[in-house]
């Protein structure tokens, strides 16, 4: 049985459907699957373990801690930075590799794209659809041409075998960079338990009344300021924006975007949830707040990589999404292919309007469209090492 023709447009599983409310208005986009808010959070986050500091007197300089009482958290800070030593190594890692892997396949599937799509001149599948027409009008013939046919069984032969050839390739590359991610995981699994050790083993070392009573509530403020990142990411991905971050003391990784911007809303909320986690944390005490610091900085930590860790899922499972696609192409494909080859056989008719083919085409332009956007906004800029003070002086107050 012939395929329908729309069997050969690109499949809505390579995109997907992102709500935002950039500049407080709901707002909705389609973009490459792969570029889904959550698998750019988990960027996020993997960007934030590439810089976590992992010596001990650059802990205590990021941190804002008071050299005069450095002595006094060296326990707790040995056993933050060598975890994060790891984390580090880990995550570079994912990000030079795996992470590469996934915007060279993703570049791969914009070129396909471009074969697939591009005009009615010079689109593959427009070349062969038009051969199987052309074979099948000259076959109803009472005495079709064999030159002709043979013709036009031979460019549907090398078309399909050509476009099966690089969904191969796609298949492997996306196979590979799952395997990587599940790899990732494991790792990243491993380390969200050891964090979440140290977070308990911190806090016996710093048995004090003082840091009990405010754990609690530094905690929900750091899910707080963590779920409004998140959505800030719908947002950016909404109005096709490169998010950009900075390094600011015991907060991480924290967005570098003004609140003079369309993003100002969710900025504000930002500022305020700092500078009210700031308030608690901030003592004339210095050692009471060096404990303090050392605290919420395992708190945040702990959370973070288990939020990592639920985050690969959703990734690996785009990627599954994307190899059943190339499956179903490739079956279509490969009928067709083998169905040229075989003298013997009829290469199945397909009714095709000029209406549809432009269509198809236009599908798989839109694809390579979203794909496209992905590529650009794949990494994120090295972030600066920044002071709350200098943070809120140059995004959390309008110019």
């Amino acid at each position: 049985m012939a395929p329908d023709i729309k069997a050969f447009y690109a499949d809505t599983n390579f995109t997907t459907t992102v709500t935002g409310h950039p500049g407080g208005e709901v707002k909705k986009a389609d973009v490459f699957i792969l570029s889904h808010p959550d698998i750019m959070n988990l960027m996020r986050y993997v960007w934030a373990g590439c810089y976590l500091p992992t010596e001990h007197d650059e802990y205590v300089r990021r941190m804002g801690i008071d050299e005069s009482v450095k002595g006094d958290v060296t326990k707790e800070i040995d056993l933050m930075v060598k975890a994060y030593a790891d984390i580090q190594k880990d995550n570079k890692n994912f990000r030079d590799k795996t992470w590469q892997g996934l915007v060279n396949l993703a570049g791969d599937i914009k070129n396909f794209a471009k074969k697939a799509g591009g005009t009615t001149k010079s689109s593959y599948y427009a070349a062969f659809l038009k051969a199987i027409k052309e074979w099948n009008d000259e076959n109803k013939k009472p005495s079709p041409d064999k030159t002709k046919l043979d013709h036009q069984r031979n460019i549907v032969k090398v078309f399909t075998e050509d476009m099966i050839k690089r969904i191969t390739q796609l298949q492997t590359s996306s196979e590979q960079a799952r395997k990587d991610l599940d790899t990732f995981k494991n790792a990243s699994t491993t380390h969200s338990s050891t964090l979440q050790t140290n977070e308990e083993e911190v806090k016996k070392l710093l048995d004090d009344g003082e840091i009990k009573k405010l754990e609690g509530e530094i905690k929900s403020l750091q899910k707080e300021l963590a779920a409004e990142h998140d959505e800030l990411s719908y947002d950016i991905k909404v109005a096709a924006t490169t998010p950009a971050y900075a390094w600011c003391t015991v907060f991480g990784f924290i967005a570098a975007i003004s609140v003079a911007t369309a993003y100002g809303l969710k900025i504000k909320k930002i500022k305020e949830n700092i500078e009210e986690t700031e308030s608690k944390i901030n003592t004339d005490q210095k050692k009471l707040k060096a404990d303090r610091i050392v605290s919420a900085d395992a708190q945040r930590m702990a959370d973070g990589a288990s939020a990592l860790v639920n985050l690969i899922g959703p990734a690996i499972k785009a990627l599954q999404k994307l190899e059943t696609v190339w499956q179903t192409i490739t079956a279509d494909l490969k009928g067709l292919k083998e169905a040229a080859e075989d003298p013997g056989k009829d290469i199945p008719d397909i009714d095709i309007e000029e209406v549809m083919l432009e269509g198809l085409i236009e599908s798989w332009n839109d694809l390579g469209k979203y794909v496209g956007q992905y590529v650009d906004q794949a990494y994120i800029s090295e972030p600066e090492m920044i002071t709350l003070k200098k943070w809120v002086e140059e995004y959390g107050t309008k110019h």
